[in-house]
């Protein structure tokens, strides 16, 4: 049992708070505090986690306050490459792409074979290693190289700043980060003891019904995303009859500033709602998701605007040159149908196919080969990317609905839709009170 006095620190609770949940509950009660959920009326307890979740909530309070130290110190680096930029005349973005990814070199053959080499714990996913590896070693290259240039600025001229919003949404996005794995590791409990009496009603073991009711449904067996999706949709189906009770809540993730009215969009400026993606052009998540999306949001027209960040993964090689391009097709107002030629085509994004999309987009070829060629949107790439990291961008696609980041549910034609609809119904019932 985890200390009390640990765990009202960690949680940010009253005295006689259930130390697990945020529920205040009467001083001299006999309630077991180490329950977190109900599976109809049988108890779930927290000793009953896999290891890594119950560190992970044992050790909040000093995870919360490294966070906080982690977010300060991007505030002090981004206010050090904001004064530089300010200083050379030119846009943040600008900056980072000259002296970061122009000045890095990128991983070549050998050096991913020896990346690979030197972790065989690491990468084990047989073709992609190479993909995975080259992105990790890209990556840690970047760091280094800005580390050596926030180094060499702040040695010129420190920054001292107070924390700010940045800081205090690191700390509030830790605390509903180790929540929510909360949650979901009760949840996977929930659908081993509901499969487990599933199968056994049907003579079967669990992995032999898992197989009948997801394996044996997917059109790709290599598609890990559609198998998430049928996995999820089975786990639902096993839920329905049961009743499940949650003893703890997680809190509202914050609400971060993520939209960028230069990006491109679609949908009323003045939407009550606002969906905004960070996508890669040449994420095979992304390319699924993308007709979800626009079949999800269309009923609502101009009720809801959506907004498309770029956030290319270095494990991407071609999905930054193709962000490039998007962003070329977006200064002709042809953003969109570009996109839809680009997520079409996803294994054939090298610079000569993005030049003649152009041309099937009806764009203004030689104006577009021009703006590629030179580069001309890269610092807008570099500026979305940057502030996707900021907002805890790890992976694509990734949604935020009026600045607060979706969770699983939003991968989902129904999910994305019951996420958008939950906040427009309000709305539409104060506007018919007099």
């Amino acid at each position: 049992m985890i200390g009390l006095l640990l765990l009202l620190a960690v949680l940010d609770q009253a005295p006689c708070a259930s130390p697990l949940t945020p529920k205040i509950t009467p001083c001299g009660t006999n309630i077991d505090e180490n329950i977190l959920a109900t599976l109809d009326g049988q108890p779930i307890r927290f000793t009953e986690l896999d290891e890594q979740t119950r560190k992970s909530i044992e050790g909040l309070d000093a995870a919360i306050a490294a966070a906080r130290k982690k977010a300060a110190r991007e505030e002090i680096d981004d206010a050090l490459l904001n004064r530089e930029a300010r200083r050379r005349g030119i846009s943040t973005g600008r900056l980072i792409y000259t002296e970061i990814m122009q000045k890095t070199a990128k991983p070549t053959e050998e050096d991913v074979k020896l990346e690979i080499e030197s972790h065989p714990n690491r990468y084990k996913r047989g073709a992609e290693d190479s993909e995975w590896a080259m992105g990790s070693l890209y990556d840690r290259r970047l760091a280094a190289r800005e580390k050596e240039i926030i180094a060499a600025l702040e040695k010129s001229s420190p920054v001292t700043l107070k924390p700010g919003a940045h800081v205090e949404a690191a700390a509030a996005e830790e605390k509903t980060s180790a929540l929510e794995d909360q949650k979901k590791a009760v949840d996977k409990i929930i659908n081993e003891r509901l499969l487990a009496a599933e199968a056994k009603k049907r003579g079967l073991t669990p992995e032999e019904l898992t197989r009948t009711e997801v394996k044996a449904k997917l059109k790709n067996p290599a598609d890990g995303f559609e198998e998430w999706k049928l996995q999820t949709q089975f786990e639902n189906q096993l839920r329905e009859g049961h009743a499940i009770k949650f003893l703890f809540d997680i809190p509202r993730r914050p609400v971060l500033a993520v939209d960028d009215r230069r990006a491109p969009s679609k949908g009323s400026p003045a939407a009550k709602v606002t969906v905004v993606e960070f996508g890669d052009f040449q994420c095979p998540p992304c390319g699924q998701m993308w007709p979800i999306v626009e079949q999800a949001l269309e009923p609502f027209g101009d009720r809801v605007r959506y907004v498309f960040r770029e956030n290319p993964l270095t494990l991407h090689p071609n999905a930054w040159k193709a962000a490039e391009a998007a962003l070329a097709a977006h200064a002709q107002g042809k953003f969109f149908p570009y996109a839809q030629i680009l997520f079409t085509h996803q294994d054939a994004l090298d610079v000569p196919s993005l030049k003649k999309y152009a041309r099937e987009a009806g764009l203004d070829g030689k104006r577009f080969d021009d703006d590629l060629d030179s580069a001309r949107y890269a610092a807008d790439v570099a500026a979305d990317k940057r502030a996707g990291a900021r907002a805890g961008v790890f992976g694509t696609p990734m949604f935020f609905i009026n600045g607060v980041r979706g969770g699983d549910e939003v991968y989902s034609m129904e999910g994305m839709r019951a996420a958008v609809e939950a906040l427009i119904k309000p709305s539409a019932a104060a506007a018919t009170q007099p």
